[in-house]
């Protein structure tokens, strides 16, 4: 674990951040342990991602927030589409048919992952924020206050 860079002059510059590799659907993390949880672009790799909200939920100090962030539809489109074919003539065995983040690619399947894993305020945000220059399909924010 590495600590983070201090920030002077900030209300967190005494609150150094720590950075703990893990597996994310099996975190020790007891009750009520952290004031935010944010995942980016990563919730959609876990099988049972209700499970895996829940969980993150469940680690959250009373007034903490919960942030996950997930991909807009047909993000890398069309390079990855074509790379994808180009995969699957030259090595069957290695292509991909199913993309797990395309399981919760907008606001309203980000909102029924929430509720479905039992958290029912959350506010999501479709954001025009990308990784892709290419994407022309907004991703989705979600934030909960607990």
């Amino acid at each position: 674990a590495a600590d983070a860079h201090h920030h002077p002059g900030s209300r967190h510059a005494q609150r150094p951040l720590r950075h703990a590799p893990a597996d994310m659907t099996a975190l020790a993390y007891p009750d009520r342990h952290f004031d935010a949880v944010i995942c980016v672009f990563g919730v959609f790799f876990a099988a049972d991602m209700e499970a895996l909200v829940a969980d993150l939920w469940r680690m959250l100090k009373p007034g903490g927030k919960l942030a996950i962030t997930t991909w807009g539809p047909r993000l890398f489109e069309p390079l990855y589409g074509r790379w994808n074919e180009a995969v699957r003539g030259e090595r069957p065995d290695l292509y991909a048919a199913f993309h797990p983040w395309d399981r919760i690619t907008d606001a309203e399947a980000v909102r029924a992952l929430f509720t479905r894993a039992g958290i029912a305020a959350v506010d999501v945000v479709p954001s025009s924020i990308s990784t892709c220059p290419a994407a022309t399909e907004p991703a989705a924010v979600a934030v909960a206050p607990k």
